[in-house]
């Protein structure tokens, strides 16, 4: 999943983790639905408005299944994956939506 040019930030806490997109670009964002401070929706939000053409993925719970989808299509999330769960879901996910962003760009590129 990672090549040479590839770099992981991470963040624990919302605000650091605004910081971090307003200093970088970010291919992919992935957050869990629920977190300190500030719902999984809402962070995404402020992505979408920092960084919008990161893709993003949100985790959740299985109890939080029924509250995900309506959320997901208003902050523009690529899908959601169930936790817990395996590492190679979130590694294949990843691929799968890092390789649909890349070819989305390249699409828009070419039509301008």
């Amino acid at each position: 999943m990672r090549n040479e040019n590839d770099r992981l930030l991470a963040a624990s806490e919302p605000e650091p983790a605004f910081r971090l997109l307003a200093r970088h670009r970010a291919g992919l964002i992935i957050r869990d639905l629920r977190m300190p401070r500030i719902s999984g929706i809402e962070f995404m939000k402020r992505c979408r408005q920092l960084r919008p053409e990161a893709a993003r993925i949100i985790l959740s719970g299985a109890d939080e299944r029924d509250a995900v989808p309506t959320p997901i299509n208003d902050v523009s999330v690529y899908t959601y994956l169930t936790k817990p769960g395996d590492d190679s879901a979130l590694r294949n996910m990843a691929r799968e939506t890092l390789g649909g962003a890349v070819k989305a760009r390249t699409e828009i590129a070419a039509a301008k």
